[in-house]
């Protein structure tokens, strides 16, 4: 049987990422993974140049916006594009600062990573609060110099880095399959706003339901539930709490 057919043959290139795995392997005393390596070294034999090719760090976590006027991620200006200029008091920037750069301005310190980019399940208005347990967020950090990070500890940075604006929570590693994975998650958020403006309703307006809850007789889209002296009000997602009725 004759096996010197190129059938049989080894590559040049297979050849050669062998041969330099076994002799990374022996040097930095290191398990070479081909299938997902983290450092990826490209070689140029045409002019014998070496580029290294570092893999992102992803970061899942959850956060919380506690004031208004905060965006979740960096708005360039509109009329510099990022550049500078009077509009935006040369800071590039339509909001001195977003829930991306609270985030990961101590995430990049810890990694000495080159950049960012903030991947969000879905996004809540820059006027509104995100609360509750908290919006999911992936972030991915470029080039990273150090891998091996103590989460709780970033939270705590990033917590205290951001006082009073926002909060992260639930951080562990994560990759690129679960941003397509949050994406395309449906994150429906409970919107509450409190009206203060009196309103006097006519008994003849509240039709019991089958429930036991009264309704209040409004348009199809709207219903009224009278409780502890006050009215909640559902318009679709919308629920507000009027108050001295």
């Amino acid at each position: 049987m004759d096996f010197t057919g190129s059938e049989y043959a080894e590559s040049i290139k297979t050849e050669l990422k062998r041969e330099i795995g076994k002799l990374l392997e022996k040097k930095l005393n290191k398990e070479v993974d081909f299938e997902k390596p983290t450092i990826m070294a490209v070689i140029d034999t045409s002019f014998d140049i070496v580029k290294l090719q570092i893999k992102s760090l992803f970061i899942y976590g959850r956060y919380k916006k506690f004031k208004r006027d905060i965006p979740q991620t960096k708005w360039f200006c509109r009329i510099c594009r990022g550049k500078g200029c009077r509009k935006c008091d040369y800071t590039g920037k339509m909001y001195k600062t977003s829930v991306e750069e609270l985030i990961a301005k101590k995430t990049l310190e810890n990694t000495k990573g080159s950049g960012e980019s903030f991947h969000g399940c879905g996004r809540e208005d820059i006027d509104a609060r995100m609360l509750g347990n908290g919006r999911p967020f992936i972030l991915e950090i470029h080039d990273p110099k150090i891998r091996n990070l103590d989460l709780s500890k970033l939270e705590r940075e990033i917590n205290t880095y951001g006082k009073d604006k926002i909060e992260v929570t639930d951080l562990h590693f994560s990759n690129r399959d679960e941003i397509a994975r949050i994406k395309e998650a449906i994150f429906i958020p409970e919107v509450f706003s409190i009206i203060l403006n009196s309103i006097v309703m006519s008994p003849n307006k509240i039709a019991p339901s089958e429930d036991g809850i009264d309704f209040l007789k409004f348009p199809p889209s709207l219903y009224m539930y009278p409780i502890f002296g006050c009215i909640i009000c559902i318009t679709g997602f919308i629920v507000s709490i009027v108050e001295n009725c």
